[in-house]
């Protein structure tokens, strides 16, 4: 498959990434006897209207490392990602993504989700929610207030049945559960609407002053209770390595070859009644 050559900002994304996964992954040598827990990570995935599966995605069960890279993805005009790499191997996963546009709402240059023998990391470079800077090392399960419409995490961990720990990045969710439908919108607010609407295949009314006004434009493509739409940029599971060093890159063993394209995003509509 032949790769597509990357320039500017694209190249140094590459570097700083490349750069992360020397540091997690190339600190460890030989291949355990007893690997720990799997080791998985992923770029991005969504739910709701807009579905698309973990991607790209890799895991190692048996320690050894695992490698994949996306040049870029943009399931719509407002939502685009650029270089996305992933690894994982015994006791280690990292996953980071280039030149993040989530509808105009969330921008980074680069987001950087981590583990290493459980303990999970976040970086966050250049990094912004509705023209306001995010921090560049969340701390972990931080919250923004961006909207009533709209809730984001940054960095959270979850601990896992098998004692791994999964790292999430960024997760955004679209009118994450039971909201005042009275609350007033702000300029910055109803200015995110036109590329909200995009995402849900709705017009929404730029012009609207209150949350209810925005879900009385939703009828027909939303349930109550459930967030409308969930995007995750970055996960990273892994556990503590057992049986001594995991393994890493070698010569003799040469990462896959990167993808040039991603899984089509699959689109859902429903007909279901506004409640609330």
């Amino acid at each position: 498959m032949n790769r597509k050559k990357l320039a500017g900002a694209g190249v140094a994304a590459i570097g700083a990434a490349t750069a992360v996964t020397a540091l997690l992954i190339g600190s460890t040598a030989a291949v355990a006897d007893e690997p720990g827990p799997a080791s998985s990570a992923y770029g991005i995935s969504a739910s709701g209207l807009l579905k698309i599966s973990p991607t790209p995605h890799v895991e190692s069960t048996d320690g050894r490392p695992a490698h994949d890279q996306l040049l870029k993805l943009e399931p719509n005009k407002d939502l685009s990602l650029g270089v996305l790499t992933v690894d994982a191997l015994g006791g280690a996963a990292s996953t980071s993504v280039a030149k993040v546009n989530l509808l105009g709402l969330i921008k980074a240059d680069l987001i950087t989700t981590s583990c290493k023998d459980g303990k999970g990391a976040l970086e966050i470079v250049n990094g912004s929610v509705l023209g306001q800077q995010l921090p560049k090392h969340p701390i972990t399960g931080q919250v923004i207030d961006v909207s009533p419409l709209l809730a984001l995490t940054l960095g959270d961990e979850t601990r896992n049945a098998d004692d791994s720990i999964t790292v999430t990045g960024i997760e955004l969710k679209v009118l994450p559960g039971n909201v005042d439908r009275n609350e007033k919108l702000t300029g910055e607010q109803r200015s995110a609407l036109p590329g909200l609407g995009s995402l849900l295949g709705v017009q929404l009314p730029a012009a609207a002053g209150t949350v209810g006004d925005v879900l009385d434009s939703l009828t027909g493509v939303m349930a109550g209770g459930d967030p409308l739409q969930t995007i995750t940029i970055g996960s990273a599971t892994c556990g503590t390595a057992h049986g001594g060093e995991h393994a890493g890159p070698t010569s003799d063993e040469p990462a896959p070859p990167a993808a040039d394209e991603a899984p089509k995003p699959e689109v859902v509509r429903a007909n279901l009644p506004v409640t609330g």
